[in-house]
Formats: structure tokens, C-alpha cells, sequence
């Protein structure tokens, strides 16, 4: 189960990745897509696979970000354990790799509280509407991005769910501040052929 792999902390790296760009890369074409999780970390590469299958943002994300960023991630993502008791002045004066390891610590169980809350009446086309519902941005721009060039099933997403359910919320985003938030928005309304769809598996 991908959530238990999130709690692995083997290195094993990609092989044949050079048009991919993520932390660890070791040789890329300059172009292709960008990943920015640690992924060939096992641990990280489940949560990232994770994130993607359920556009949540538990946080794995932040475990690669440079030095001077992780206290300012640990803050604005996990406020509640950052700001409990003597945590704060904890985190203050916690090295970089212990930093580091309380994110993914932090994320891990983010992740299995949401697993517990949520595991009976999930649903990946419910998951993708609550995305685009969010405030986190995060979680828009996976949600978007899947519509857009998302070749993997969700199983309820056909044309009469995204014009009554979807079409919404993407109107809502396009006017966003958030630039790559309302260009991705932008892109799927004026797709009137329902070309994103069509790349996307059937039952």
C-alpha cells in the first residue's frame, strides 16, 4: 500500500529519467516535466504518488526545499504542531536534516489521518472536485493540470459531471490572482472539444 511505502527511507534512483527535472536529477535535457519531490527516495516517491492519485498536499513536497526554507514550510504547512507547546522554539534550534525528517514525519501523518477520515466515501472524482474547491494552491494546480494532461482513470469524469460539477469551479479559478493557477483554468475552458478528456482511459 503506497502509504505504508510513504514511511520507507531507501534510495534507489531513477533510471532513464533525463526528461524529467526533480531534485536529485543527476542529468536532464533542460526540458521536460518538473517533479519537485525528492523521488528517488522511496518514501517521498509514494507521497508524491499519493498526492497526485488524490490531489491533497500532505506535505512531502517540503522535505527537499533548500535550508533556509524549511522552518517557514514546517509554519505555514503543519501550524498546529508548530505552534503546540515548546515546538516552536524546538524547531528554531533543530538542524537541517532534523527539520527535514520531522516534515516527512509530519507529512506521514498527515497523510494517514486523512486516510482514516476519508477511506470509506473516497472517491477520486470527489477528491478532484474538492481539489479545484480548495484554498490551498497546491491542490488547484494538481487538480487542473490532471484535467488537462491527465492520462490516469477517474472513473465518474465525463462530460455531463464536469459541465454540472467541474465547469464551475474552473470559471471561479480562471479569475484567480495565481498565475499559473488561472492560465491552467483558462486552458480547459477554451477546450471545447473535450480534448483532455479524450486522453484519458475509459472504464
Amino acid at each position: 500500500m503506497l502509504l505504508d511505502l510513504t514511511k520507507e527511507n531507501l534510495v534507489i534512483k531513477l533510471e532513464n529519467t533525463s526528461d524529467l527535472i526533480y531534485p536529485g536529477a543527476e542529468k536532464f535535457f533542460g526540458h521536460g516535466q518538473i517533479i519537485d519531490y525528492d523521488i528517488d527516495n522511496i518514501g517521498i516517491r509514494a507521497g508524491w504518488l499519493l498526492e497526485e492519485l488524490t490531489f491533497q498536499n500532505f506535505g512531502f513536497s517540503g522535505v527537499h526545499l533548500e535550508a533556509s526554507a524549511l522552518t517557514d514550510f514546517i509554519k505555514q504547512r503543519f501550524p498546529v504542531y508548530y505552534n503546540e507547546g515548546k515546538n516552536k522554539a524546538k524547531i528554531e534550534e533543530s538542524s537541517e536534516k532534523e527539520k527535514r525528517e520531522l516534515i516527512r514525519k509530519l507529512s506521514v501523518q498527515e497523510a494517514e489521518k486523512w486516510w482514516k477520515e476519508e477511506s470509506l466515501e473516497w472517491s477520486r472524482f470527489k477528491a478532484l472536485v474538492n481539489s479545484l474547491k480548495s484554498s490551498d494552491e497546491r491542490r488547484q494546480v494538481k487538480g487542473l493540470f490532471y484535467i488537462r494532461n491527465g492520462k490516469s482513470l477517474c472513473t465518474e469524469l465525463n462530460k455531463e459531471s464536469y459541465k454540472s460539477e467541474i465547469e464551475p469551479l474552473i470559471f471561479v479559478l480562471s479569475k484567480s490572482n495565481i498565475k499559473r493557477v488561472s492560465e491552467q483554468a483558462k486552458l480547459i475552458l477554451v477546450d471545447t472539444e473535450f480534448e483532455w478528456l479524450a486522453i484519458k482511459p475509459s472504464k
